[in-house]
């Protein structure tokens, strides 16, 4: 069975706040959910020109004299249906695709130093990208100055997993190494017994 497009979800909840262009859509992706959900622009442009023919969206020009013409694009009641219809139903599971697993999966070809390097690395990005959430996560509280009960705790809720997902990631990539050193202390001392 063909999994189902889920992009029409993200642009129907970005929706329900106000009437978007597709290049203001795309922008808030970037700036908000893109740590767990990410869209290009053809893929985005796609899936609004379906929305619109599926009533999901109705669209007006919006003209300029100092800019081309802007579609801008709002949620229909057929629209806040559909994505209440989803909201209310189990997610999908995904499936898992984590190149790094698959490399170490079959390492055992490595040398492991080099091993060793993957996984410090892969411990740096995951610092990295938890350094990011924390800063989304002060910014949010920060400026949270009409205490937004509406949207605010949910947004909270997203960063704290991408935290956690880090936190677990960097305590792996830790256990990991420490299991690589005693690997290699453990195939120089056979080295040295033969």
């Amino acid at each position: 069975m063909a999994r189902e497009n889920k992009t029409k979800y993200a642009v129907l909840g970005l929706l329900t706040s106000a009437s978007l262009s597709g290049y203001d859509i795309k922008k808030i992706i970037d700036s908000s959910i893109s740590y767990f959900w990410n869209e290009n622009f053809g893929h985005l442009y796609t899936v609004l020109k379906k929305m619109e023919q599926e009533d999901l969206v109705s669209r007006q020009v919006v003209h300029s004299s100092k800019r081309p013409d802007r579609s801008v694009f709002s949620i229909t009641d057929q629209g806040r249906q559909i994505l209440s219809g989803w909201l209310k139903r189990e997610p999908e599971d995904q499936p898992t695709r984590i190149e790094l697993l698959l490399q170490l999966f079959f390492s055992r070809l490595m040398p492991l130093p080099d091993i060793l390097d993957k996984i410090q690395k892969e411990k740096e990005k995951s610092e990295e990208r938890l350094a990011v959430y924390e800063t989304i996560r002060r910014h949010i509280v920060e400026n949270d100055i009409n205490n937004d009960l509406e949207r605010i705790p949910f947004w909270l809720m997203t960063v704290s997993f991408g935290v956690h997902r880090e936190q677990a990631t960097i305590a792996w990539c830790d256990e990991t190494m420490e299991t690589l050193v005693r690997l290699q202390a453990a195939r120089e001392t056979k080295a040295t017994e033969q």
